[in-house]
């Protein structure tokens, strides 16, 4: 599959769809780091006391995998829109686009209202800069 380069009007256009596939994938990605550290110390427990945690742990087991599934569909949905993304914690996300015959990637945040950053691909979100609306290319 070919990388998809975005104009600014496509990107921002998208956003109304990734915007609720991110709220949905942080708001799982934090459920799963919880059951996580609450199956190790689960495990940490049950090997202090001599017991087993299998059976303490079965419905985590379970809802870990289902999350999991979930976040692996998340981003499947996201790459098939083109959206890259970078930081799951922040929601951020990147749409490759071209400025001056260089590809470049805006850039969109959980949060943000609409697209209004771009950066050099090299320099990340760190190099982030503010899109001038008259000087954008479409």
């Amino acid at each position: 599959m070919s990388e998809r380069i975005f104009t600014l009007a496509e990107a921002r256009g998208l956003i109304p769809q990734v915007a609720p596939i991110i709220e949905e994938f942080v708001t799982k990605q934090r459920r799963l780091q919880t059951l996580q550290t609450i199956m190790e110390t689960i495990q940490r427990s049950a090997a202090s006391n001599g017991g087993s945690a299998h059976a303490d742990t079965r419905e985590q087991e379970r809802e870990t995998a289902e999350l999991g599934a979930d976040l692996r569909r998340a981003l499947q949905a996201l790459h098939a829109l083109g959206a890259e993304l970078k930081d799951p914690e922040q929601g951020l996300l990147d749409f490759l686009a071209l400025r001056e015959g260089r590809r470049v990637y805006l850039c969109w945040r959980r949060g943000e209202p609409t697209i209004h950053w771009w950066h050099e691909i090299s320099d990340g979100f760190a190099g982030r800069q503010h899109i001038v609306e008259g000087e954008w290319p479409d």
